[in-house]
């Protein structure tokens, strides 16, 4: 029995851990009042049957839990295995990733597995199972199934160390214990028939045997039990496996595989994706290191390290030494990592709608980890000890000497909120990451700082030099030597002691900035051609244009609303790229006058048969925008550009044009030819959105050939649309409406509809984006396209401003379609002299000024 959520159900923000269980306890309840009617949930009500509930979700950081954001997967395969009464049950998960399956009543163990997909792996539950007993007619509720897309890689995999029985701050892990995040060493063959494939290897004592005693590095050895301590196991096979994620774009021949392994049974075959590379050394061998750079055995995507063990008697383990580096794959920062400031007890990056500002007693630091002290529980956020620059400062006394300045904007933090920094004798370790890209230069990291008592600083396990006590001037460092810097994920690190016997003041005051230059994340991604309209939604507050930054006709639109305080969509900082808007979902919107009349050789965001301004005349286009949803509500609309022949209120009469909107979560597409009844058939994407989340949404339309959606620069599978496809469509888009985004047409018998988030540039094209197109403009990030530089006053192209522009200065003030046309390749916006947007009389007077040399 699979239970379904009603269809028209809202879902809004992701839920609390709290919430989330009711919604699964409400659905249990519902699928037990389906068996028993209004009957009282009891065993005698339910007789011989038990529902078991959970959720499929999409595991996006691949920790295994389901996060804020993490959206449900809906349509896959839930099993469980009754063998008591010899059947298995199946249920597939509904549109928000749910289910729920009766199985019959025990006693019995019964066990809940997923059916596997190509492309997907499993993160949750580590076992890749769930077993329990059920006695008695009962429900269960939480029973979650984690999986994340294999073709899409996480950043932080593009520079990866491999090492055995370490947890991802280089700690060994505790004996007996596996490492639960991804990427880990995984046990996905065993001859005990009692445990579930894959799981995370064990760490084992590095003194099991003789032969065991050296692990390479900081590398432990990992086996498939604990034991009693020994690593003993049964006779028999066993195979080790970790993956690691390849960025579509990698070179193979800039990919690099470094690996030292041995075996307790020396000969184990190592293999990568299927592929053998080499063989373990025994125990108390140091192993010959196995290179592997370029070659066709990496691949995009998915790649498999497998290491293959026989055991033919006592313990068994593997013990590996390695890493991974790949040039010329996905990012791994984001612009303003190349520019930061490091202050303890500051925020410069905070959440909008805040500032940069100082963090107050008790607030936490989140840039600054504890990630070991002499009481454990770490990482943890390292406490705001007190304010001294801004007079608030912890309770108590402070001590005289932490009131000493010298950093700007900076406060002392500490493990502890107790007295003024009270916390137990010992080390306290603090660290603060920043990533780099592959190709940085020029790298430099300043800080100042002062422990109490003392301390000592490294940059990725590289010696900075000595921190002074609380009460001596500042310690300060300059460091631009390359080889202190990584590619990728960097730490810096400081080690503060707390000397005097049981509990006494400690904490960390440090400011600084890091600096890099040339990186990939420094620089913009160049726009494709045949770009129309792009509006970046950056203005500031109280401008009311929405500027068009490119194309030969300025499509300018307003910012409109009327509800609420603000009266219009809201600029917030950051957005994705620099400034973006937030819509309130009532009335907020962005308007584009339309260039009428119709047909207009000057309306390039009308895709008609005919032709006319950058508009090829084959009706194809594409439209990209970053959007952060805050709910799902019905249809959340990014782009309208729909209008019938006939006047308001006869919105549903001879339409034409195009929607791109979301639908029940996901990416959805209308289009609309003029034919008297509108075919309000939307095109739609297989995937679902994650909500209070930046995702980057595309479509592409080749009239013929497909419509194809994009999430996140990856193309997923169209359903929906017209009977035929959109091939079938081959009437023109044009219309004489206005380009709305943010809001949607009263079109299909649907209302006003309007988007409640956030949306940053918007980009319409005249043409269907190559896959690759997609893909870099998605993979730009932060940073974004590269604006265009119109060279202000060369109006003729001719990359000079003199006399010879005055005619064409003109033109482009009195008739942009005119000069569009006798000046193909040139941009009007060249004729924008007072640099305000738009192009009018204003601009005269500055041009005038440019041409004198002013």
């Amino acid at each position: 029995m699979t239970t379904q959520n009603p269809a028209n159900r809202v879902r809004y923000a992701p839920r609390s851990t709290g919430e989330r269980r009711g919604r699964r306890a409400a659905l249990l309840r519902r699928s037990l009042a389906g068996l028993v009617g209004a009957a009282a949930l009891s065993g005698a009500a339910l007789g011989q049957d038990s529902i078991i509930c959970g959720t499929k979700f999409n595991d996006l950081n691949h920790d295994g839990v389901r996060d804020p954001g993490e959206p449900g997967i809906p349509g896959w395969t839930i099993v469980a295995n009754d063998p008591n009464c010899q059947v298995s049950w199946v249920a597939t998960t509904d549109a928000n990733g749910d289910y729920c399956i009766e199985v019959c009543s025990g006693p019995n163990a019964i066990q809940v597995f997923e059916q596997q997909r190509p492309g997907w792996r499993q993160s949750a539950p580590a076992s890749g199972t769930y077993t329990f007993n059920i006695n008695i007619p009962m429900g269960i509720g939480g029973i979650d199934f984690g999986n994340y897309d294999t073709t899409s890689c996480p950043a932080e995999y593009y520079s990866l160390t491999l090492r055995s029985g370490v947890d991802d701050y280089g700690a060994p892990l505790p004996l007996g214990n596996g490492d639960p995040s991804a990427p880990n060493w995984q046990i996905v063959l065993d001859p005990d028939s009692s445990t579930v494939e894959p799981r995370p290897a064990v760490a084992v004592p590095q003194n099991t045997s003789a032969s065991w005693a050296s692990p390479m590095g900081t590398s432990r050895w990992i086996s498939s039990t604990y034991a009693t301590g020994t690593g003993t196991a049964l006779n028999g096979q066993y195979a080790y496996e970790m993956h690691f994620c390849l960025d579509p774009r990698f070179d193979p021949n800039q990919t690099t595989l470094i690996l030292q392994v041995r075996s307790d049974n020396a000969g184990a075959a190592i293999l990568l994706n299927g592929t053998g590379i080499g063989t373990a050394s025994a125990p108390n061998v140091t192993p010959t290191p196995i290179i592997l750079s370029g070659g066709s055995l990496f691949v995009a995507g998915d790649n498999v390290i497998r290491i293959n063990v026989t055991n033919s008697g006592g313990a068994t383990g593997i013990n590996v030494f390695g890493s991974l580096g790949s040039e010329n794959g996905k990012c791994c920062c984001e612009g303003r990592d190349v520019n930061k400031t490091l202050n303890t007890a500051f925020e410069d990056d905070p959440l909008p709608p805040q500032t940069p500002s100082m963090l107050l007693y008790p607030l936490a630091d989140d840039d600054w980890q504890l990630v070991s002290t002499p009481s454990g529980s770490t990482p943890q956020p390292a406490i705001v000890l007190g304010n001294t620059t801004s007079g608030s400062v912890l309770p108590g006394t402070i001590p005289g000497s932490w009131l000493t300045t010298g950093c700007p904007n900076t406060a002392w933090i500490g493990a502890s909120t107790a007295g003024w920094g009270y916390a137990p004798q010992g080390d306290y370790t603090y660290e603060y990451k920043f990533c780099l890209d592959p190709r940085f230069k020029n790298p430099q990291l300043n800080i100042c700082a002062r422990a109490d008592d003392f301390g000592t600083a490294f940059l990725n396990g590289t010696l900075i030099g000595p921190i002074s006590s609380f009460s001596s001037p500042l310690s300060c460092y300059t460091v631009t030597n390359p080889a202190f810097f990584l590619p990728g994920d960097n730490v810096l690190q400081v080690i503060v002691h707390n000397t005097p016997s049981g509990t006494s003041p400690t904490g960390l005051y440090l400011c600084g900035t890091l600096t890099v230059d040339d990186g990939r994340c420094c620089h913009c991604a160049t726009a494709p051609p045949a770009m129309v309209g792009w509006w970046q939604l950056d203005e500031f507050p109280l401008v009311t244009t929405a500027t068009d930054i490119t194309g030969s006709v300025i499509d300018n639109g307003a910012y409109l609303g009327s509800a609420g305080p603000n009266n219009r969509p809201v600029t917030v900082n950051p957005g994705m790229v620099t400034r973006a808007k937030d819509f309130d979902g009532v009335d907020d919107l962005v308007q584009v006058p339309d260039c009428a009349p119709v047909p207009a050789a000057c309306d390039e965001l009308d895709f008609g048969l005919y032709g006319g301004t950058n508009n090829p005349g084959d009706g194809n286009l594409s439209i990209d925008a970053w959007i952060f949803m805050d709910t799902y509500l019905g249809e959340a609309p990014i782009v309208d550009n729909r209008g019938s022949i006939l006047p308001p209120p006869h919105f549903d009469l001879h339409v034409s044009g195009y929607y791109f909107f979301v639908s029940d979560g996901q990416l959805a597409l209308k289009l609309e030819t003029g034919t008297t009844s509108p075919v309000c058939a939307p095109y739609v994407d297989n995937r679902p959105l994650p909500l209070l989340t930046w995702v980057h949404a595309t479509v592409t339309v080749d009239r013929s050939g497909a419509v194809v959606f994009y999430v996140d620069g990856l193309a997923g599978t169209t359903s929906g649309g017209p009977s035929g496809g959109v091939t079938t469509q081959q009437g023109s888009l044009t219309n004489a409406a206005p380009l709305l985004i943010g809001a949607a047409y009263p079109i299909c018998a649907q209302p006003w509809m309007y988007f409640n988030g956030k949306i940053d540039e918007v980009e319409i094209f005249s043409r269907a984006l190559t896959p690759a197109e997609v893909w870099e403009i998605y993979d730009a990030k932060q940073t974004g396209k590269c604006r265009p530089d119109y060279s202000g006053g060369d109006t003729n192209c001719d990359g000079e401003v003199d006399i010879l522009d005055i005619n064409s200065f003109i033109l482009a003030v009195g008739d942009p379609a005119a000069y569009a046309a006798a000046y193909p390749g040139c941009n009007v916006r060249a004729a924008d002299a007072n640099e305000d947007g738009s192009v009018d009389v204003l601009d005269i007077n500055p041009f005038i000024a440019l041409l004198a040399g002013g």
